[in-house]
């Protein structure tokens, strides 16, 4: 059904002139029955892209022990709320209810895991029958604690793009040519948001910077902080502070769009059977966290994140096992995905908290315990051995050599 997106698109166009990229970007992925998060499961091998729980358990390991100690840090309150927003398959949420479930100290009976997505996965999976599932493209949640958790949400918000012409802000509005073919158009800003938010940095942009700017992260941030009575905000994704995502280096824009794990810089192509990005505003995040008072804990990449959690007590765990060689090289390279500079290591985590007297990172380190041998997270049958695949979002991997450090420090 995907292949009616089109001609939706340019029906309303024909109607209402040009419009907006954003406007183009939501119907093209979220309208009911047609758009592509409507349509698929977008995830894993089958799917267009991978995620940090694909690649490896691990991931979910460690975000179990955060939560953990997130619970701890407030008061072990006899119940509290773990939200996942925009969890697509339940995969992460599967990993990490699977870690919490060996713990003995009142945690996995105080935790209630809701998840929330415009698409709910098969009810019928007997693992998750003790998920809550929600489907909403909104928060219909009030006087949470707990944490709210999203990863690799906000990068998929449809975006409004412009361009710097004659050192002005101009919009790019999507039309039709006379073959009605998509083309984009330049005109005048369809909203005064967009140069409210670029206002900082466009003193320096240079002549035809093209770049994005996203207007539903301040409504999505208020409607968590509503929620959230007392807790955690934990957002995953890629993207940089304002400085770096608006600078020389991106002068065309961040777009990029994933079809059968190969990226691609035109979302007019495959409309409705791609996926479509933009990389986060992350000064955005914090300065809307910050106005809808939600306070940065810690703000860095997952790289520096992962380790600073204990992923490298678990990787010299790994290296030391007794498992095959081929199963003890698929666990290592999908564990070391998650932290490489050129792959899922560059994405980004902030942590916030609201209500809960925690002023620093160093309050919310988890502790690996040292018989974590006993449940070393290891590659199922859900994951994605990267050795038979590769992550499309910055390098493909098949024609890489892997060297694995025999141990990290």
């Amino acid at each position: 059904m995907s292949n009616l997106v089109g001609p939706v698109i340019k029906k309303l166009i024909d109607k209402k002139g040009p419009i907006t990229f954003a406007e183009f970007m939501r119907i093209a992925l979220y309208e009911p029955g047609i758009g592509y998060y409507s349509t698929r499961s977008p995830i894993g091998q089958t799917g267009d892209y991978f995620t940090s729980p694909t690649a490896h358990p691990v991931f979910g390991f460690l975000l179990s022990l955060q939560i953990r100690k997130m619970w701890e840090s407030i008061g072990r309150p006899p119940k509290f709320f773990v939200i996942e927003m925009g969890s697509g398959n339940d995969l992460l949420a599967k990993d990490i209810l699977n870690y919490i479930q060996f713990e003995n100290d009142g945690f996995k009976e105080a935790l209630n895991y809701i998840t929330i997505d415009r698409a709910v996965s098969d009810p019928r999976n007997p693992s998750l029958m003790n998920i809550q599932k929600i489907l909403s493209d909104r928060i219909p949640l009030s006087n949470i604690e707990g944490c709210f958790i999203s990863n690799e949400l906000i990068d998929s918000f449809p975006v409004n793009r412009f361009m710097i012409q004659n050192g002005a802000l101009k919009e790019i509005f999507v039309s039709l040519d006379h073959n009605r073919d998509f083309v984009e158009i330049i005109e005048n800003p369809s909203t005064e948001k967009i140069l409210d938010r670029i206002s900082k940095v466009m003193p320096g942009l240079p002549e035809n910077f093209v770049g994005e700017v996203n207007l539903n992260i301040s409504p999505w941030i208020k409607d968590v902080s509503r929620a959230l009575k007392r807790g955690f905000v934990v957002t995953i994704d890629y993207g940089h502070l304002n400085n770096e995502l608006y600078s020389s280096i991106r002068s065309s824009g961040t777009i990029q769009t994933y079809y059968k794990h190969a990226n691609g810089f035109s979302p007019y192509e495959n409309i409705g059977e791609q996926d479509i990005t933009a990389h986060v505003d992350f000064s955005q995040l914090i300065s809307g966290g910050d106005y809808y008072g939600l306070n940065p804990i810690i703000f860095g990449t997952q790289s520096e994140y992962l380790k600073k959690i204990g992923f490298m007590k678990i990787y010299n765990t790994l290296r030391n096992t007794d498992l095959n060689l081929i199963e003890k090289q698929a666990n290592m390279m999908g564990m070391l995905e998650l932290i490489r500079p050129e792959g899922l290591g560059s994405f980004k985590i902030l942590i916030q908290e609201k209500h809960t007297g925690i002023s620093g990172f160093a309050q919310l380190l988890p502790i690996v315990e040292t018989n974590v041998r006993d449940r070393l997270p290891i590659l199922e049958s859900h994951h994605i051995p990267l050795l038979q695949g590769k992550y499309p979002h910055l390098q493909a991997l098949k024609h890489e050599t892997w060297h694995y450090p025999r141990e990290i420090e």
